[in-house]
């Protein structure tokens, strides 16, 4: 919606402006600036009238008086003009009131024209050939946002993003310095497509529309543009510390990029590729990543707290020490990973492939791990108290020092028998040493929380010298299930 100033500006009808588009005025001038005609004839005949009769009562007192007719004439004329000089100034005021009005109006014209003018510019110029050109342009914008934010702030972010999610067709993203000489630049040997450098004034955009965004959030009442950076590709780029809450990222390619201490919280994430990225110390509380993926990307000592990760690839990703409390990690990948000292208390975890990943020291207090993978896991110390390990796949795992206060392990499967010597895969790899698997040290386990668990009969779990939490008797395993 245009404001009222704006429309004047285009259709030029700038008389309809009204005096309220200023700051208020004194109301004495503005009340005079409306009426000042009328009333200075009207105060004129008053005064004059006014004048006579009051002439002839001085006259009388002061020809009374040891006066002289002069004196008396000079008094009644000083008196007699106080009245009109007092509305002609007021008048004149006023004029000057309504000439300086018409001067600003004119002159907010102007500007606003110029301003028009220099984004019209700015936008054609982001379309150039020339680098440096574009470079500029987008300064230009980034300074015309800053000025004047009420009219065109809600207009440069979006095209900023626009320019950053679709950058001109003629100057495509050069490939990096390692690029195979000779070789389809496209394609690494392992067929996996090669990252290329994201081109300067494309980051550049993204950064000229945060600081926007950032300077905006100091005045709520303000335009809040939302940064739409869906599809973007920004792989290899160092943006450190960049802000970027609820942003749209949706499908985006950052891999490879450096995130260290991004501020992410709520931004969509959904199917976005973050491989190999460092996100170290970032805030990626609430974001929604169903789907992401983010194979062999750095998270440590990050807040992922109640983020959604539904169905998201974390192979061999490092969330050591990081915050992931409430997170929803349904379905997800997290094949060796690594998530030494993680807070994942109360976090959803029901059907995600944990196997052969590193939970040293993990917090899994109230964690949902229905059906979930566990094979080859290190659980030393974990803390599983209160955890829901329904239907759970604990082959090979290591519980040393585990707890495991109150943990419901019914169906639970701490071995299972597997035989098939023509598979050579994944499985039969993770599953090679589950004759060795044992339960050491492990600490809160009863014996009624045991006996709902399953393993196979000729793979039993180990429990030399574990007793009940409870009664202090030792631990028996009693119940097996067939190969």
């Amino acid at each position: 919606m245009w404001t009222r100033f704006e429309k004047a500006v285009v259709t030029g009808e700038t008389n309809s402006l009204d005096v309220e588009m200023r700051q208020p005025r004194i109301d004495v001038v503005r009340w005079f600036a409306k009426y000042g005609g009328s009333l200075v004839v009207i105060v004129t005949a008053a005064s004059v009238f006014g004048a006579i009769a009051l002439g002839l009562g001085l006259w009388t007192w002061l020809a009374t008086g040891d006066q002289s007719n002069s004196s008396t004439l000079r008094n009644l004329g000083l008196a007699a003009a106080i009245p009109p000089t007092a509305v002609l100034a007021l008048w004149r005021a006023s004029v000057a009131e309504r000439n300086a009005e018409s001067a600003r109006r004119e002159a907010d014209i102007s500007h606003m024209s110029l301003r028009n003018e220099r984004y019209k510019n700015g936008a054609e110029l982001l379309a150039s050939e020339k680098p440096l050109t574009r470079i500029g342009a987008i300064h230009e914008l980034e300074n015309l946002a800053f000025e004047s934010p009420s009219e065109h702030l809600g207009q440069v972010v979006p095209l900023l993003c626009a320019f950053a999610r679709h950058p001109p067709a003629h100057t495509d993203r050069l490939p990096t310095n390692d690029a195979v000489e000779g070789a389809d630049a496209r394609w690494q040997p392992s067929d996996r497509p090669r990252i290329f450098a994201t081109r300067e004034d494309v980051v550049l955009a993204v950064w000229a529309a945060v600081r926007c965004c950032e300077m905006n959030r100091a005045n709520p009442t303000g335009p809040q543009p939302h940064l739409d950076l869906n599809n973007i590709v920004l792989d290899r780029t160092v943006l450190q510390n960049i802000r970027l809450p609820g942003a749209n990222l949706i499908d985006a390619s950052l891999r490879e990029a450096d995130l260290h201490g991004a501020i992410l919280g709520g931004a969509e994430l959904i199917l976005a590729d973050l491989s190999d990225a460092i996100l170290t110390k970032a805030d990626l509380t609430r974001v929604a990543g169903g789907g992401a993926t983010l194979v062999d990307a750095h998270l440590s000592e990050s807040n992922c707290e109640g983020a959604d990760l539904e169905g998201a690839d974390l192979a061999n990703v490092d969330f050591t020490g990081a915050m992931l409390g409430s997170a929803t990690l349904r379905d997800a990948q997290l094949q060796k990973a690594t998530l030494r000292k993680t807070d994942l208390r109360g976090a959803v975890l029901s059907g995600a492939d944990l196997s052969g990943a590193d939970l040293t020291d993990v917090d899994l207090s109230q964690a949902d791990l229905t059906r979930t993978k566990l094979i080859g896991a290190i659980l030393v110390g974990a803390d599983l108290s209160d955890a829901d390990l329904r239907g759970a796949e604990l082959w090979g795992a290591d519980l040393y020092g585990a707890t495991l206060t109150d943990a419901n392990l019914t169906s639970t499967e701490f071995s299972k028998e597997y035989d098939d010597p023509s598979d050579t895969g994944a499985l039969a790899e993770k599953i090679s040493h589950v004759a060795d698997h044992v339960i050491v040290a492990a600490h809160g386990l009863t014996q009624q929380q045991l006996n709902t668990a399953i393993a196979h009969v000729g793979h039993p779990p180990k429990l030399s010298g574990l007793t009940d939490h409870q009664t202090d008797q030792p631990l028996t395993w009693r119940r097996g299930m067939p190969g």
